[in-house]
């Protein structure tokens, strides 16, 4: 891929703004995120479920599986080589619960 994801982003007239998605990261801009706490905190509860841990690094996707059961990881692996084929994505991690229901239970009781 040439382009940048803004580039592509532009291309198909993306809108700049989400409201929903700026709602649901608000409480998160405040505190920020610590990749390292909240690797520690996915690695022990999704060890006895499904998740997987990604890193994008020079448009090279990387994996790791947490728990036995992750069926439905080829569905983010799809969505995630297919943006790395067209757009150039900055280096980024990302962790996807692949599971069929919230690992969760008390999110919504709790700050980020």
């Amino acid at each position: 891929p040439s382009r940048t994801i803004d580039e592509w982003l532009a291309d198909f007239q993306c809108q700049s703004n989400y409201e929903q998605i700026e709602s649901n990261l608000r409480p998160y801009k405040a505190k920020g995120i610590q990749i390292n706490d909240l690797y520690e905190k996915v690695r022990t509860q999704f060890s006895r479920s499904h998740g997987v841990h990604y890193s994008i690094i020079n448009n090279q996707l990387y994996a790791k599986t947490f728990g036995s059961i992750v069926d439905f990881r080829y569905m983010s692996d799809m969505i995630l080589t297919s943006l790395i084929n067209k757009v150039i994505l900055p280096d980024m991690e990302l962790i996807i619960q692949v599971g069929d229901w919230p690992q969760d239970e008390d999110s919504e009781t709790k700050d980020p």
